[in-house]
Parts: C-alpha cells; structure tokens; sequence
C-alpha cells in the first residue's frame, strides 16, 4: 500500500475494499485490493480516518457486519477420509497389479501386494485423522489480535473476531 504520510504505516484492515469504481467509460472494473490504493483513498473507501473508529461506530459496524470470522472448511467424515487415501496413481496401479495376479493365478503375490496397499491406506488415514485433529486443536487455542485506534486513540487489544471493517491498527 502506497503510504503518503499523513497516515502511519500500520494500517490493518480487515477486508478488501468491496466497491466497484467507475472507469472512464462509466463501466464497471473490479474492485481494487486494498494494498493497490494509496492511504487517503482506502480510508475514504472504508469509511474511516486515520484516527480510528469510534466506539459506537465500531460497535455498529460489527452488529451490521458480524464477527470477522472464516468460515470453517468442511469436515470430512472418517469413511472419506478413508477411501481418499486410496485415490492416488500408484495406488491404482497397485489394485491393478493385484487383479492381473489373481487373474494369472498367483495368489500370494495377490494378497503380498493388497496387503502392502490396504497397510499403506490405513496407516495414511490414521496419520491424515491425527493432523486434522491437531490442527483443529491448535486453531482453538491461537487467537489472532489486535491493537486499534477507538475514539484517536490507541485502545485495548481485541481478539480478530470482535474486530469490524475499516479498523485503523498500529
């Protein structure tokens, strides 16, 4: 982002700048991300000044937009988790590879290499079920924060979820 001084360097913001700008032939362009404007400009596309929100405005602007939150991925449950372990290449190549020795009467080697295959996708899922695990572990303690400007001034630290568009953070 383009600094022109009359705003410190530390300028947080919490979302893209949302609205379309006019081009010169009055057509729609797409938005500009936040780090393509300079100082000045974010701050009048946000709504906001240099010297922060104010507390009722904060307020407001959280009960209008909600928590700044993502929105959880989806979760596979245990059975995809399971059979996606068996979806690469090689692993197809393997069950291929166990067909054609039962198909040429090879038993032993029909079960050597199903065996190989089926320990190699379990062992796979219970490692991919443990990071998930700890991962979802690890995002439930860490909690993102921030010092921002409420009323000019420089205010307590908020977690990012009860943080709202257009805070000024230093």
């Amino acid at each position: 982002m383009a600094n022109d001084g009359s705003v410190g360097e530390n300028i947080f913001i919490e979302q893209e700048v949302a609205s379309n700008r006019e081009g010169a032939q009055g057509v729609n362009t797409p938005p500009l991300t936040f780090w393509s404007l300079a100082a000045k400009e974010l701050l009048q596309q946000l709504q906001t000044t240099a010297q922060g929100l104010t507390t009722d405005e904060a307020r407001a602007r959280l009960t209008r937009y909600g928590a700044n939150l993502l929105k959880p991925k989806k979760q596979s449950d245990a059975l995809t988790l399971l059979l996606a372990q068996f979806k690469s290449p090689i692993i197809l190549i393997l069950f291929i590879a166990t067909g054609l020795s039962f198909f040429l009467r090879d038993p032993v080697d029909a079960f050597i290499i199903l065996a190989i295959v089926l320990v190699s996708g379990l062992l796979g899922y219970w490692q991919e079920r443990g990071v998930a695990n700890a991962v979802k572990k690890l995002l439930a303690i860490v909690g993102t924060k921030a010092s921002v400007l409420r009323d000019g001034a420089p205010s307590k630290t908020f977690r990012s979820k009860q943080l709202c568009r257009a805070i000024t953070s230093f």
